[in-house]
């Protein structure tokens, strides 16, 4: 993932009966940005670029509104939102290709873990507005994480994998909340008359960043 890691690499060398160690910072310079974009009137596919902003190219083709791409933690499969008719959970190879449907029911906000097992989203299969899920990065064991009648969407992971921040009007606003991966110890972060959206881990883990 894009960031720096401090003394992530550890050398040794050993010559004879003398052995000599040193670590040295590594950084990770993105290196692919994965977007919704119109290329064929008004439908919306998933595209990709280099960083640059060059090498653009359009890896999903097919009815409907593409939307709200996030990478696998190893840069190979894309998951994105797909509605025609409803809205379901797709994953794609980074290089187009066939389309994998991982849900077949009112999905949306699919964003991966860090270590690529499992896949938040939102969902209102049950009834309610919209709650948190998680389900296996294949689309199978969907789990729901929040209970409530107000809307809960837009989760997203913390680096380490042990958070989730998700978006929630069950105060009776939209503001910010941040719960254990397993749904439990939910707090509302924020207390704002305006509308909370959109929040996004800085790497290390200790803010976010939100709309």
């Amino acid at each position: 993932r894009p960031g720096t890691y401090n003394n992530a690499v550890r050398a040794t060398a050993t010559h004879g009966n003398v052995t000599r160690s040193a670590t040295a910072s590594v950084n990770v310079q993105p290196d692919r940005i994965a977007f919704s974009c119109e290329r064929q009137g008004n439908q919306s596919d998933i595209c990709v670029m280099d960083a640059d902003g060059t090498n653009v190219r359009r890896i999903t083709s097919s009815l409907g509104t593409k939307s709200k791409p996030t990478w696998s933690p190893n840069d190979t499969r894309i998951v994105f939102e797909s509605c025609y008719i409803g809205c379901k959970i797709v994953a794609v190879s980074d290089g187009g290709g066939s389309q994998l449907p991982l849900s077949d029911k009112d999905d949306t906000f699919p964003r991966w873990s860090p270590d690529g097992k499992k896949i938040a989203f939102t969902s209102g299969r049950d009834g309610d507005k919209g709650e948190i899920y998680v389900m296996d990065g294949d689309g199978g064991g969907a789990t729901r994480l929040t209970y409530n009648k107000a809307l809960d969407f837009g989760s997203t992971w913390s680096p380490d994998g042990t958070k989730i921040a998700f978006v929630s009007d069950r105060d009776g606003n939209f503001e910010i909340y941040v719960m254990d991966a397993s749904g439990a110890d939910q707090k509302r972060l924020t207390l704002d008359p305006g509308r909370d959206t959109f929040p996004a881990w800085s790497p290390d883990g200790k803010e976010i960043l939100f709309q």
